[in-house]
């Protein structure tokens, strides 16, 4: 891919019409420290063969691109059932203190995203790195690659779309530095693991101790009632039938 690394701006994302609309939007982000007013683009709709069905080259004014923040514009053009790809190249920058930035195909860098597939390796990164993470860092002739996927000059301090310091970006979020976070988190998620499967075999062996004791004088009542039962029948035994017995015996 080709970028020009001194545009101001970046495309954000490129919203073709749909059926009966007569424009796409475009969202932009400034990179700057300055307020956008006027941006011209150049919009392309493509088939699945790569041929144009749509190139407008469209300038809108009196925007308010905040800095580093999503702005959006509207390019007026025709909806293309056939459309597969849509793309949108910057043109021209004008900033409200009057400063005009433009682009110069001369200018372009030519270079590799770093953009991993869905992958262990892509959770792992947005684990360590958050949900913008695109890629890991890495250097490339004549720029460097952030994790959030934006090139930027080779001598730039920090990356101009996520502001983060190359050095830290390097130092937090390289493969290595990942994997071994990962593999830290994983060593603990273990532990805990390990502790919960223990603190759970303790619960279970003090309540099997419970049971046993609650059983044991489930059953010791069980006896004792059963001695009662059966002391209550002797002494109603020898109420009933021993003692008139006996009175009968005695001498009258």
């Amino acid at each position: 891919m080709m970028i020009d690394l001194t545009c101001p701006a970046e495309v954000f994302q490129v919203t073709p019409p749909a059926e009966g609309q007569d424009c796409a939007a475009v969202s932009l982000y400034n990179l700057s420290d300055r307020v956008i007013v006027t941006a011209e683009v150049t919009l392309r709709l493509q088939n699945g063969r790569g041929v144009d069905l749509e190139k407008v080259t469209f300038e809108r004014q009196g925007l308010n691109g905040r800095p580093h923040t999503v702005f959006r514009m509207e390019i007026p053009c025709r909806a293309h059932p056939g459309t597969e790809t849509e793309t949108a190249v910057i043109e021209k920058i004008r900033f409200s203190d009057g400063e005009e930035w433009t682009r110069d195909a001369g200018r372009e860098t030519e270079y590799t995203p770093n953009d991993l597939p869905i992958c262990k390796a892509l959770t792992d990164l947005k684990f360590v790195a958050g949900e913008t993470a695109k890629g890991f860092p890495e250097e490339q002739e004549g720029l460097w690659l952030c994790v959030c996927g934006r090139p930027n000059p080779e001598g730039a301090e920090a990356c101009a779309r996520c502001r983060q310091r190359k050095e830290t970006v390097f130092a937090r979020f390289s493969r290595d530095a990942v994997e071994t976070r990962v593999s830290q988190r994983e060593r603990q998620l273990d532990l805990a693991s390990r502790g919960t499967r223990e603190d759970m075999a303790r619960l279970q062996h003090m309540r099997e101790a419970e049971h046993r004791i609650s059983e044991t004088r489930r059953k010791r009542r069980k006896h004792l009632m059963i001695c009662l039962a059966v002391f209550i029948a002797m002494m109603a035994a020898l109420l009933l039938w021993v003692e008139p017995a006996l009175y009968r015996m005695l001498p009258e």
